[in-house]
């Protein structure tokens, strides 16, 4: 997470702001562990797009964070 901070200043210097809070905000609403896996991969790529980074957390956790609740099998849905 530092070092993604770190990259965002870098390039959009006095205009990260913006940019810092949306990464605080994925921070906060994602689970760590993809989150940092996603981080860490873009900046393999020198990517900085938080657009972009943020599919990649979804695309790991889709089905396992969003999971909706089933209804029991035992009832007939409704018609």
């Amino acid at each position: 997470m530092a070092r993604m901070v770190e990259a965002i200043k870098n390039r959009y210097g006095g205009r990260a702001t913006r940019a810092v809070q949306r990464l605080h905000r994925m921070w906060i609403d994602y689970p760590h562990e993809p989150l940092d896996t996603a981080l860490a991969r873009a900046l393999d790529h020198g990517l900085l797009d938080l657009e972009r980074i943020e599919a990649l957390v979804r695309q790991q956790i889709a089905g396992d964070f969003f999971r909706l609740p089933q209804p029991p099998e035992d009832r007939e849905p409704p018609s």
